[in-house]
C-alpha cells in the first residue's frame, strides 16, 4: 500500500467513524427505544472498526506513523480499543437478539429480557466494577438542527394538495383537523365552517381517502378529533367520523380518550365538565402494519415494594399455581387513556395546538426509523416539529399562508436556528 493511498484511507475512515459516532450521541435519549436504537448503532461501530482494524494496522506502517491501533483508535475515534471489541460481540448479539425476536415476537419474553440486557449492558457494568445504566437514561436527546430538505411545508387545501404527492409514500400521519363549528380562524372558509355536521363529516372523509393514498399500506392514521354540542346536545362527532371511515374502507384499529390534566375545567352547572378529546386510529390492513408498542409501554413497580413478592416481575395463574408468569420487563402495554396537560405553547392565533408529547406518542410506535410523517391540517406545525426531533421526515399541509409562516419561524427556532434563519424560511 502507497503511502498517499494508506494517509487517504485513514482520513476517509477516520470521517466515518466520527460521523457514526454523532449518530449515536444523537441517538442517546431518555426513552426506551432510543436507548435500544443506541446500542444497535454501537454495535454497527464496532463491526465496522473490526473489518478494517487490520488495514488501518497496515496504513499506519505505510505512513510510518508511530501510533498503534489501539492508540489510533483512542485519538480518532474517541474511546479505547477494548470498546470497540466489546461492541463487536455486541454486533453478534445484536443479530441473535434480532433472530430470536422474530420468531417469538414483539413481546415474546426472551426477546424482550435480552433488549434489556442490551440496553443496561448489565454483564459489562458487573465486569468492570461500574453502576448498572439505567433502562430509561437520564440523557436527553440532541435534537438535529432544522433541515429544509427534511421537511415540505405546503399552502393549500389538502384536497388539492394531497392529489400531488406520491403515492405509499409517508410511513404515518398524525394530524387534528378543524373542529366544527371551527375553532380556527380562516377567513370563514374550509373544513370546520361547514353549515351542517354532515357535510364537515363528508369534507373530513374526502380528505382522508387522498391520505389513504399517500399512506404506505403498512401505514397508520391517527387523527386527533374533539366533540362538540350543538343546541346543547352532544353530537358524537369522534364517533360519526369513525363509522364513516370506517364505510371508506379505513380499518378502526383503537379509539384513545386524551385525559386532559391541569386545565381549567368548564364553567358548567347543568352538566359534568368536558376535559377530554378522542384520538383515532385506524389502519389499511386489519394486521399486517407497522406497530412497536415497546417505547410507550408502562414501567413495572419495583417487585421489592410489593409484599410476597420474591422474584422480579413473577406472578402465578389462578388456574395453575405451579406455573410461573413473566411480566414484561419493559412495562405493561400502554392503555388507551393518555393522560397529559394541553399545550400551553398558542401560536399566533391558533389556539388549537396538540402537545408534542400526543403526537411523539404516535410516532414512537407507528413511524420506524428515518419514516416520513404527514399532517394534512399542519396548523402550528407541531407534528412536524416532533417528527423531526425523533428523526424523521415531515410533510406539513396547512392552508393558511400565515399558519404556515408561524410554523417555519417555531420550528427553526425551537430546533436551534436563529431568528435570521427563521425569517428566511418564513419568507421563501
Amino acid at each position: 500500500m502507497s503511502t498517499a493511498k494508506a494517509s487517504h484511507f485513514l482520513s476517509q475512515t477516520t470521517l466515518s467513524f466520527r460521523r457514526m459516532q454523532t449518530k449515536l450521541d444523537r441517538l442517546d435519549g431518555s426513552l426506551v427505544e432510543q436507548d435500544i436504537a443506541a446500542r444497535r448503532q454501537e454495535a454497527v461501530i464496532g463491526f465496522e472498526f473490526a473489518k478494517l482494524v487490520d488495514r488501518i494496522e497496515a496504513s499506519l506502517k505505510a505512513v510510518r506513523s508511530n501510533l498503534r491501533p489501539d492508540q489510533w483508535c483512542k485519538q480518532h475515534c474517541g474511546c479505547d480499543i477494548s470498546t470497540m471489541r466489546r461492541r463487536k460481540r455486541l454486533y453478534k448479539q445484536w443479530k441473535e437478539y434480532e433472530a430470536k425476536r422474530r420468531e417469538l415476537g414483539s413481546s415474546g419474553q426472551t426477546g424482550l429480557l435480552f433488549a434489556l440486557s442490551l440496553v443496561s449492558e448489565e454483564s459489562h457494568a458487573i465486569a468492570m466494577n461500574r453502576q448498572r445504566l439505567p433502562v430509561r437514561s437520564s440523557t436527553k436527546t440532541v435534537a438535529p438542527r432544522f433541515d429544509t430538505a427534511r421537511c415540505q411545508f405546503i399552502t393549500g387545501d389538502s384536497l388539492i394538495e394531497l392529489p400531488k404527492l406520491l403515492a405509499k409514500s409517508v410511513n404515518a400521519i398524525v394530524t387534528s383537523p378543524p373542529y366544527w363549528p371551527t375553532k380556527r380562524a380562516y377567513g370563514g372558509k374550509g373544513i370546520g365552517f361547514e353549515k351542517t355536521l354532515a357535510a364537515y363529516i363528508g369534507d373530513l372523509v374526502a380528505v382522508f381517502s387522498q391520505a389513504k393514498r399517500v399512506l404506505r399500506d403498512d401505514g397508520i392514521l391517527w387523527v386527533v378529533i374533539d366533540d362538540s354540542y350543538d343546541n346543547g346536545d352532544l353530537r358524537f362527532i369522534p364517533a360519526r367520523l369513525a363509522m364513516a371511515l370506517q364505510d371508506d374502507g379505513w380499518i378502526c384499529r383503537c379509539e384513545i380518550v386524551w385525559a386532559k390534566t391541569s386545565m381549567r375545567p368548564e364553567s358548567m352547572s347543568n352538566r359534568p365538565s368536558k376535559d377530554h378529546e378522542k384520538v383515532l386510529m385506524f389502519a389499511k390492513q386489519r394486521h399486517r402494519y407497522y406497530y412497536d408498542g415497546d417505547p410507550i409501554r408502562i414501567p413495572l413497580v419495583r417487585p421489592s415494594t410489593i409484599p410476597g413478592k420474591k422474584k422480579p416481575g413473577m406472578n402465578r395463574r389462578d388456574d395453575d399455581r405451579s406455573e410461573r408468569v413473566w411480566s414484561n420487563p419493559m412495562g405493561r402495554n400502554s392503555g388507551s387513556v393518555w393522560s397529559m396537560p394541553p399545550s400551553n405553547n398558542y401560536h399566533g392565533d391558533h389556539s388549537a395546538t396538540m402537545p408534542e408529547e400526543l403526537v411523539r406518542r404516535c410516532l414512537l410506535v407507528s413511524c420506524p426509523e428515518n419514516g416520513t410523517v404527514l399532517d394534512p391540517f399542519g396548523g402550528a406545525g407541531t407534528t412536524a416539529l416532533v417528527a423531526l426531533k425523533l428523526g424523521h421526515r415531515a410533510i406539513s399541509v396547512e392552508i393558511s399562508a400565515a399558519y404556515t409562516k408561524e410554523a417555519k419561524q417555531r420550528i427553526t427556532a425551537d430546533l436551534g436556528g436563529s431568528g435570521e434563519e427563521a425569517e428566511i424560511l418564513a419568507a421563501d
